[in-house]
């Protein structure tokens, strides 16, 4: 019987693997492919692979600058939410006071906001204060974008921490700072390191906010990508080639991470 019900569930696993998979290899693919194997009137599976398209992106036209600024950007934003939605998220969830929920709500409500409708209002000051092409407007703007769920998620894995533990820390003469860096923080490290993936992607892929505070040499690699369709064509192998290395930083995070990652995301599903 077990048998028998494990196929369907096989079948249904090597179907949503497929999903996601094929899409990303056939990318890869024509990532390698030779010109004329990429052009050809019938698909070609056999050919010799190439990687030209890979130095020519890269070092002939340049595009390594806009990953740099990608990096820059996500991980600054990583550290900059982090800085700000810790201590919000502990002190929700610690603390009772007036308002706490409908504190709440508006941060939920942030998070509900259209892009279209934050990104022109954030040009217009940041355009009054020198911030529009820089990299500190972007990360200021992405942290925005990124607080609410930092805040919002950080908060529920730490309201699932026993509250004895603090009384009994502060027993020991441990104080507010002292328990959040030597007991909550520890004990959340799970949460944190999924959120903390979620935010490096979010600001890793983000285009909008990007494409609007953004110009020339501090642009990231998701608004440069589209400058590669031409009036002549678009090209393929270019296109192709920088999909792949935006995907690198974000496989090899989730790689070193994963056990972390897997247990932040399914903590508190037993519950």
């Amino acid at each position: 019987m077990n048998k028998r019900l494990s196929l369907p569930r096989g079948f249904g696993i090597l179907l949503i693997l497929a999903i996601f998979i094929v899409p990303y290899v056939t990318v890869l693919i024509t990532s390698l492919k030779p010109m004329e194997a990429m052009f050809a009137t019938k698909p070609v599976w056999m050919f010799r692979p190439v990687l030209e398209y890979y130095f020519d992106i890269l070092i002939q036209k340049g595009y390594y600058r806009f990953i740099i600024n990608s990096f820059v950007t996500a991980i600054g934003t990583l550290f900059l939410s982090f800085a700000i939605g810790i201590p919000v998220a502990y002190a929700f969830s610690r603390f009772r006071f007036f308002g706490l929920r409908k504190f709440k709500l508006f941060i939920l409500l942030t998070c509900m906001a259209p892009p279209l409708g934050i990104a022109f209002p954030l040009y217009f000051v940041f355009a009054q204060i020198g911030l529009v092409g820089t990299h500190i407007g972007l990360i200021i703007a992405h942290t925005g974008i990124n607080l609410g769920l930092v805040v919002l998620v950080v908060e529920s894995f730490m309201s699932g921490i026993p509250k004895e533990m603090d009384e009994a820390a502060m027993i020991e003469g441990a104080g507010a700072l002292t328990m959040l860096v030597k007991i909550i923080l520890p004990l959340a490290k799970p949460g944190l390191v999924a959120t903390g993936v979620l935010v490096f992607i979010f600001s890793w892929n983000e285009f909008l906010a990007a494409l609007v505070l953004t110009h020339g040499g501090n642009s990231t690699l998701p608004i440069v990508i589209p400058a590669l369709i031409t009036h002549t064509g678009t090209l393929w192998g270019q296109v192709t080639a920088l999909c792949i290395v935006s995907t690198i930083p974000v496989i090899v995070l989730a790689i070193f991470i994963f056990k972390h990652l897997i247990r932040g995301l399914t903590f508190g599903a037993l519950k």
